[in-house]
């Protein structure tokens, strides 16, 4: 199937690959691997991937390599990659919308507002 990357990926890709130029130039050649082996396994597998209501765009497929999420949609033959976005930059704490930050909590020490249990 053919692979294309949307113009939010590009700008994930070209933003990493800015920041590893000069850098290193093993992990931009590590980088730029990444991101062909990713093309090629949506490509050849393209129901490899998995939805989840974690993907932050609706209905969307997720795969993951080496820690790099590939998100893409498959539309009309062809296989959109939509985000490449690094798994460690993704937040894993869940916050309450509903919580007041600010609120002192005077059950911990110094009234830090963090909610406990």
């Amino acid at each position: 199937m053919k692979v294309r990357f949307s113009s939010d990926a590009k700008a994930d890709i070209a933003k990493q690959a800015q920041y590893l130029k000069g850098r290193t130039n093993q992990g931009l050649v590590t980088f730029r691997n990444i991101v062909a082996r990713g093309r090629a396994l949506v490509g050849s597998s393209p129901s490899a991937g998995f939805t989840d209501s974690e993907i932050p765009i609706q209905g969307s497929n997720r795969i993951i390599v080496d820690g790099w999420y590939f998100d893409y949609d498959i539309i009309d033959e062809v296989i959109w990659i939509q985000r490449v976005t690094s798994s460690v930059n993704t937040p894993s704490l869940k916050y309450d919308d509903d919580f007041d930050y600010e609120e002192r909590d005077d059950h911990t020490p110094g009234g830090s507002g963090v909610r406990r249990g």
